[in-house]
């Protein structure tokens, strides 16, 4: 066998070896004698906060869950993602809940079943080495995605606080906002955290914190795929009750897969394993949080229903629920606390 295969095959039995230690009531019956189910989850994970089901999956947790998990890159967002639980490829997807309300009531049925961030700022405006102090903020350039979206609004936020105003410069994404920095072509720039972690160690930006203008998304599926095969959307969200558990409880570990997740140095992933444990939730059911009042209003004069969606079109919280009072939650966390 070659070489590079031994190692390959000896990462995927340590893993595994691994999870059945951490997680010793998933393993009810042998490996050998578990049919495996192919599941396609989107976007594939680029970030700390999508990464779950790809930890999930490299741990060996969705393999005890009797899961194959695949994760496409035929769908770069999470509108996309929606779209490919439509088009019979993908399984499970993550995405926002504005892009989730206009696919219900354009007459799909997708459904959040897991939230699995407190609502948080989600990114920083960061800023070259000489920009140490708020009051510096002023008359600078700033990039940002768009002159009113979210990361104009967030960065305006900061702006604001500190007194001060600035130029708002436009670009296509945010790996062109962090490069136009690291050139030196804009004076700062919102960026979401595991970018702005990366500026930090790299360039020795300062960071400035902003407030959350967008709330978290969610994983979500179809109601017909609960309805259809229950069992295995139950076992994706276990398995990702699962993966929450471990982020959470084996830092090293998790940041030597953050590090192969994202291509960043060790240090940054234990630094995004360190400021996102706490974030994420141990029991995550589906919520809104306080977003269904600004949703309606934003939707409805594109869709007149949009005034009467009620949470309940959007979220279906009884496969965490589930896992609530059946006690594996409980259990799970029995050794850590």
């Amino acid at each position: 066998m070659p070489r590079a295969t031994v190692k390959k095959s000896r990462r995927k039995v340590l893993a595994l070896g691994a999870s059945a230690l951490a997680f010793p009531f998933l393993a009810g019956v042998g490996l050998a004698q578990r049919a495996k189910r192919a599941v396609r989850i989107v976007p594939a994970p680029k970030a700390t906060e999508t990464s779950l089901p790809w930890i999930a999956a490299q741990s060996g947790i969705f393999t005890e869950l009797g899961l194959e998990a695949k994760f496409p890159s035929t769908a770069p967002d999470g509108a996309a993602a929606l779209a490919a639980l439509f088009d019979g490829s993908a399984d499970l997807a993550y995405a926002g809940i504005a892009p989730l309300a206009q696919r219900r009531l354009a007459g799909d049925d997708p459904v959040f079943v897991a939230t699995v961030l407190e609502p948080n700022k989600g990114g920083f405006l960061v800023a070259a080495p000489a920009i140490r102090e708020p009051q510096l903020l002023a008359g600078i350039r700033v990039g940002v995605l768009s002159r009113d979206g979210p990361s104009a609004q967030a960065a305006s936020a900061v702006l604001e606080r500190a007194g001060a105003t600035a130029t708002l410069v436009v670009h296509d994404s945010f790996d062109t906002i962090y490069a136009a920095l690291a050139a030196g072509a804009i004076d700062a720039g919102w960026l979401p955290v595991d970018l702005s972690f990366k500026g930090r160690a790299a360039n020795s930006w300062n960071a400035f914190e902003g407030v959350r203008l967008t709330l978290p998304g969610g994983y979500a599926t179809s109601r017909r795929l609960v309805a259809k095969d229950r069992g295995v959307v139950e076992a994706m969200v276990k398995g990702i009750v699962t993966a929450i558990h471990y982020f959470k409880t084996q830092p090293q570990e998790v940041a030597a897969l953050l590090q192969r997740l994202l291509g960043v140095e060790r240090a940054i992933a234990a630094d995004l394993q360190a400021f996102y444990a706490p974030l994420f939730l141990q029991a995550p059911a589906p919520s809104l949080y306080f977003g269904l009042p600004a949703l309606r209003a934003s939707l409805q004069s594109r869709y007149p229903a949009a005034a009467r969606l009620q949470a309940s079109d959007l979220i279906d919280a009884s496969l965490v629920e589930a896992l609530s009072t059946s006690g594996y939650i409980t259990r799970l966390y029995a050794g850590t606390r």
